[in-house]
């Protein structure tokens, strides 16, 4: 038990050489793994799409290691899942280099803007608002996913950036179509993709979401993926699409603050103000700096303020979109990648002439300390957004090295992504084929609220009276992640992936 509990440590707390997205080490390198003294010979990889998978080994037969398949899954699911990940949001990266036998953490997360303001997040009357924080430009934290695949590319890869992009592009540029989950997802978001003009031109073709067998393309996602192969980190942070996204986020909100600034004007206006002769005006308060914050604070950052002041909108239920892949290649290298925009569609925000769907990460800060996020996690005031400061995340791309066995396991989920990896590494321990791994029943808790939640089936009736009988409470929902799962046996020297049934659009290959 006391193993059990170290690794649900491990989990929470991370370990390894950590990188920024600019490859500047965080942490001291953790101790090596044992070493892993065969190559497989084969390669494993399991992702979310079949699309992304086929084009990790497209890679890998050009002669990639598994890093450069990495950026080829991972930018191919930015195109054909970009409800849970993309070029819009960040990663984080568990690698594992044969050659030498090092580990390493890439953390390509999401930044806070700058010139982030608190108090943009909150309704007049200080709790969050969780419109603004979900959903619009406002939600985006700066996208750490381009720079992350470009070090994981130039720094761990074998093959020229452009070569692992390819298939992304192609795919990008001919079309696809769309599976069931992807078609779901911009039905249930139509409405939010309708507010921006550019998610609807890409989401909603001729004003209606695609549908079943229709071949969708993305020919601006596919220009910023050139631009990214070509230019690197400055394709994507600097010159033309940069200027884009920048022009995207500020028209908008510049035109929103000065038309709110104006009603509040024209407000003052008509109560106040009158000739001088005969109405005493109170001017000392209307040029108090003090009065103007008050006015400010009042404007709500993502929509327009009726006089009658229109009550904050519904918060969102919880979701489960966000992605993860794995892959070990046939000399022995590992990489797991936990990848996301963070809700689904992100911040259903596009800018124009990028294709890049911004995330909504805004939401991962404490909004306001002791208040729960959509994922019901509570905050601190260590996790209160500040310029250039990482939101807090759950993901958790693991790899464990083994005598007898090795894994790379993560999944999606939000805060059940560390409960998920924590039951399949213990499965895996157990033994467990990858397919079993993936297949499992799940249960999940959190601090708060107080409650197990359980998949159907996770329990028998006797085990679910004890745990009743200790005093817990158990609650039923549907079934949640979406692990991907490869496996290496070191005694016959076999790999195995499996990639989870609960969505069907998943693959996990070997050949």
């Amino acid at each position: 038990m006391h193993g059990r509990a170290l690794l649900l440590g491990l989990l929470l707390a991370g370990g390894g050489a950590a990188f920024a997205a600019d490859g500047t080490p965080k942490t001291a390198p953790a101790a090596a793994a044992a070493p892993v003294a065969q190559r497989p010979g084969h390669a494993g990889i399991a992702s979310a799409n079949f699309l992304a998978t086929n084009a990790g080994f497209e890679v890998l037969v050009k002669g990639g290691n598994a890093f450069d398949a990495a950026v080829a899954v991972a930018s191919t699911l930015s195109v054909v899942e970009p409800e849970s990940s993309g070029l819009g949001g960040g990663f984080m990266a568990t690698l594992h280099i044969a050659q030498g036998n090092r580990n390493v953490f890439i953390d390509a997360r999401e930044m806070a803007p700058m010139a982030v303001n608190p108090k943009d997040y909150l309704n007049p009357d200080g709790t969050p608002n969780r419109d603004t924080a979900l959903k619009g430009p406002l939600s985006a934290g700066i996208p750490g996913e381009p720079a992350g695949l470009v070090l994981l590319a130039r720094k761990f890869g074998r093959l020229p950036l452009s070569a692992s992009l390819a298939p992304a592009i192609r795919i990008a540029r001919d079309g696809f179509k769309p599976d069931p989950r992807l078609l779901a997802s911009i039905k249930d978001e139509q409405k939010n993709l309708e507010r921006w003009p550019a998610s609807a031109a890409k989401f909603l073709p001729g004003g209606k979401p695609p549908v079943a067998g229709e071949v969708w393309r993305d020919p601006e996602q596919a220009r910023t993926l050139e631009l990214i192969a070509e230019k690197g980190d400055a394709g994507f942070y600097h010159g033309e699409l940069a200027q884009k996204l920048v022009d995207a986020m500020d028209r908008a909100h510049r035109v929103h603050y000065i038309v709110e600034a104006m009603r509040r004007a024209f407000r003052d206006h008509n109560d106040y103000l009158g000739d001088p002769d005969f109405v005493k005006m109170p001017l000392d308060m209307l040029l108090s700096p003090y009065y103007a914050d008050g006015l400010r604070q009042s404007i709500l950052p993502d929509r327009a303020t009726p006089s009658s002041m229109l009550p904050h909108g519904p918060a969102h239920d919880p979701g489960m979109h966000t992605t993860h892949f794995s892959i070990i290649d046939q000399d022995g290298n590992m990489v797991g990648i936990t990848s996301t925009v963070n809700y689904i569609l992100g911040s259903t925000f596009v800018a124009k002439g990028t294709g890049v769907l911004l995330n909504d990460e805004m939401d991962d800060f404490a909004l306001v300390p002791d208040k729960p996020n959509v994922y019901g996690l509570l905050g601190s005031k260590a996790n209160a957004p500040v310029g250039g400061k990482r939101m807090l995340s759950s993901m958790s791309p693991s790899i464990v090295i083994g005598k007898d066995r090795s894994v790379v396991i993560g999944s999606p989920g939000g805060s059940t992504i560390i409960t998920q990896v924590l039951e399949g590494i213990l499965h895996f321990i157990d033994g467990q084929s990858a397919q079993q791994i993936v297949a499992d029943k799940r249960y999940h808790h959190q601090f708060l609220p107080d409650v197990i939640d359980v998949e159907d089936g996770v329990f028998d009736a006797a085990t679910s009276a004890e745990l009743a009988k200790m005093g817990y409470t158990l609650k039923p929902r549907e079934a949640w992640g979406f692990m991907n799962v490869v496996t290496w046996d070191h005694r016959d020297n076999k790999l195995d992936a499996a990639s989870d049934p609960r969505r069907p659009s998943g693959l996990g290959k070997v050949e």
